[in-house]
This record gives structure tokens, C-alpha cells and sequence, in this order.
């Protein structure tokens, strides 16, 4: 039995009625669930292939994350850099991603295997910029 269920169990043992919309949880009418994140990864890109925008059609549970995270592994590449975007959900257009106010840039020449920044926030895109990047990179993007 996990921690939650099983406080839970001692809340219900102990009087206490759990209520989904106004009706007591029972097995016709459970507790809802919520969902359990994204994780997408994209192998094998190059300079070549320019700004890499994933959003919800490639991650349909993509807004549903609050915990983001993005890891950068440096393949193949041997210089230039990445630069991090995010859509904020209901945001016109992407933002730099910040760490420590400054804008997170992934270089290739420097990396300690791999590059991975984590953030809180709803999000319904990213986008990763190259520039003049040699050799192949790979990105993966999670979060729950």
C-alpha cells in the first residue's frame, strides 16, 4: 500500500467521508486521477535540421505537467550552442528559459554529460534553437 493510499485509508477508517463533486467516493464514484506526465525524446539532430518546436501534437499530456525537465546529451557534437524557449499554456509566444535570471544556453564545447535544467510551470511548448553546432545531439523533455 503506498503512503497516500494508505493515509487515506486512516482518514476513511477514522469517520472522515472523502467526497468527489459532492458524492461520497465509493467504487461507482472514485476519486479522480491525475495524469501521470510526459516524457518525448528526439535522437540524432543536427544544425542542420534548424529550431526543434515540440508541442502538445507530438506530447498530447504536455499542459498537463507542472514539473518540467529537459536534459540535453551531446552525441556526436563537438561545438556550438542550444538555445531554450518555453510556451507558457495560454502565452502568445515562447521566453527564454532562465537559470539564475540568465538565459540557460547549452554549449557544446563545455557540457558535463548531460545537460539538464528542471522548472515548475505549465507549459505547452518547447522550442530549441542551434547554433553552428557540429555533430548530433539528442533531446528529451519530461515532466510531471
Amino acid at each position: 500500500m503506498g503512503i497516500v493510499t494508505g493515509y487515506l485509508s486512516q482518514l476513511v477508517s477514522s469517520g472522515i467521508k472523502l467526497l468527489n463533486n459532492g458524492t461520497e467516493v465509493s467504487s461507482s464514484n472514485p476519486l479522480p486521477v491525475a495524469n501521470a506526465g510526459y516524457h518525448y525524446s528526439v535522437t540524432g539532430k543536427t544544425n542542420a535540421d534548424g529550431v526543434v518546436t515540440l508541442t502538445a501534437t507530438q506530447i498530447p499530456t504536455l499542459a498537463a505537467a507542472w514539473q518540467n525537465r529537459i536534459t540535453i546529451s551531446k552525441g556526436t557534437a563537438t561545438s556550438g550552442t542550444l538555445g531554450i524557449k518555453i510556451k507558457l499554456v495560454g502565452a502568445t509566444a515562447y521566453s527564454t528559459l532562465l537559470e539564475n535570471g540568465s538565459a540557460v544556453v547549452v554549449n557544446f564545447a563545455s557540457i558535463t554529460e548531460p545537460a539538464t535544467y528542471v522548472f515548475d510551470g505549465d507549459i505547452e511548448g518547447w522550442q530549441i534553437t542551434p547554433t553552428s553546432v557540429v555533430g548530433a545531439y539528442d533531446i528529451s523533455v519530461a515532466g510531471h
